[in-house]
């Protein structure tokens, strides 16, 4: 196996959600050691970190598409990790079809959330027939990005297991399409990891991000390497990994083939005209 060239890393967590300015949102207890654990893997196969921003530190600006290229933003590194609370979210159009959007909690000064599209007081799009793009990822420096969050890659029910009790939720997530709640949000960014359904914060899962840091650093076959070593049974992890092309073929070969020893060229959005994506569950 080819060494791969270094790439840039950027790390991302929030745990704490008590302290000023409080977005009251439950505690987490091992973000802190995924983002640490990749970055620190990584970093011991060559690669090179450059942006690490934890708790009130780490803020929604450097994420949102107007700001991600200014200091310590994500697409001023190629790889990112975000991990934090997060959840796929919907609303029906009244002329019928979904519009899906992503959400990201934070503790910041700056605010508690970043969305993937622009949304009203309400929590909801403003133009559900014309949404647009709160978050652009790949104009810069990203390539990769895993957000380790739950429902971050969300494939309608997969992995959703007491939707039952939850009927509203249930018809929200009933036509959730990644391809389609992260297509806005394309810019050239290559492959992006996450979690279908919810994801675990545990002891015995918080060691998800160095092994996959060893593995993708030393130049595997990146979705491999993060569907092996962020899927748990015991905890219900179920990850995904989506990626895009230029046709369907095209899009399943990247995501079955890409790693840092062997990145594929970047596409530009116009180029970009199909998804695909893998889970394990």
């Amino acid at each position: 196996m080819a060494k791969p060239p270094p790439v840039t890393l950027g790390g991302y967590w929030i745990n704490d959600y008590k302290k000023p300015p409080a977005c009251n949102e439950g505690t987490t207890h091992y973000c802190d050691d995924l983002v640490d654990g990749f970055v620190g893997a990584m970093r011991s196969r060559g690669h090179r970190s450059v942006v690490i921003r934890a708790e009130g530190a780490a803020s929604p600006r450097q994420w949102r598409r107007a700001t991600d290229s200014d200091p310590n933003g994500v697409d001023t590194v190629e790889f990112g990790f975000l991990a934090t609370h997060g959840a796929t979210r919907g609303k029906e159009r009244s002329g019928g079809g979904w519009v899906h959007w992503v959400v990201a909690t934070f503790n910041s000064p700056d605010g508690c959330r970043v969305t993937t599209l622009d949304l009203g007081p309400n929590g909801q799009p403003v133009d559900l027939n014309n949404p647009t793009a709160a978050m652009r990822l790949g104009d810069g420096n990203l390539r990769w990005v895993v957000l380790d969050l739950c429902r971050s890659v969300q494939i309608r029910h997969e992995n959703e297991k007491k939707l039952g009790q939850f009927p509203d939720l249930a018809l929200e997530l009933r036509d959730a399409n990644p391809g389609l709640t992260w297509n806005r949000c394309f810019a050239g960014v290559h492959i992006i990891f996450g979690f279908t359904g919810l994801s675990s914060d545990a002891w015995w899962t918080s060691d998800r991000g160095e092994s996959f840091g060893r593995r993708a650093g030393a130049g595997e076959a990146l979705a491999e390497s993060w569907l092996d070593e962020a899927y748990s049974s015991a905890c219900d992890d179920a990850p995904a990994a989506l990626a895009w092309g230029r046709s369907e073929d095209d899009a399943r070969r990247r995501l079955n083939s890409e790693s840092l020893a062997q990145p594929e060229p970047t596409l530009a959005p116009a180029e970009a005209t199909v998804t695909h994506v893998m889970w394990r569950s």
